[in-house]
């Protein structure tokens, strides 16, 4: 079984609390996984995140080999009300 463990920062955290609070509905499979990677999470301070770690809104090169095969951002998808929503 793939560890559970994960690096967040507190911005990042706070935004997926709010989410577990008030975003998601009681039922949501989504909620029930949140809560467990909340739970097993190391919050840090930006500053202190490890250089091979992707937060939200990092971008980043991936290679395949030794050829870049392409760009990524990560980012918190938003609704139309404009608050945070999950990804599915």
């Amino acid at each position: 079984m793939k560890s559970e463990h994960c690096i967040l920062t507190t911005k990042e955290h706070s935004i997926l609390e709010a989410m577990l609070q008030h975003g998601l509905d009681r039922n949501d499979p989504f909620k029930r996984l949140l809560e467990r990677k909340l739970a097993a999470a190391t919050v840090v301070l930006r500053n202190n995140v490890p250089a091979d770690v992707a937060t939200l809104n990092s971008r980043l090169v991936y290679r395949m080999g030794t050829v870049s095969a392409g760009y990524a951002s990560f980012v918190m998808p938003i609704s139309r009300m404009g608050r945070a929503c999950s990804c599915r």
